[in-house]
């Protein structure tokens, strides 16, 4: 079970007008491997990874409609359908129930 210790550092980090930065620094390898594990939290069967992983997607799309434009360009156009598929493939999934009414 992930401590409730490291899910608030992560939360906090991604408020963190630093971190943002730091994210839009990275490489596109290195920037591609963050993107996979936000992915891979927001896919998770264990409904607080789930609900973290889908709480930073939305703080970092959040922070793409503020930053620079051209990089928020770039961001969406790499990535845009494969976070949708992602999250079209979690609300589809029927065994996946994490933040949902049953």
């Amino acid at each position: 079970m992930l401590s409730r210790y490291v899910v608030k550092i992560l939360r906090l980090g991604f408020f963190q007008e630093i971190f943002f930065l730091a994210l839009l620094a990275l490489n596109a390898t290195q920037f591609k491997l963050v993107y996979d594990s936000i992915m891979w939290a927001l896919k998770h069967t264990m409904r607080t990874i789930s609900e973290l992983g889908l709480e930073i997607l939305q703080i970092m799309l959040r922070k793409f409609q503020t930053c620079d434009p051209q990089a928020a360009q770039t961001f969406y156009q790499v990535y845009y359908l494969e976070t949708m598929q992602h999250i079209f493939a979690v609300v589809a999934e029927c065994s996946h129930t994490s933040g949902r009414n049953k």
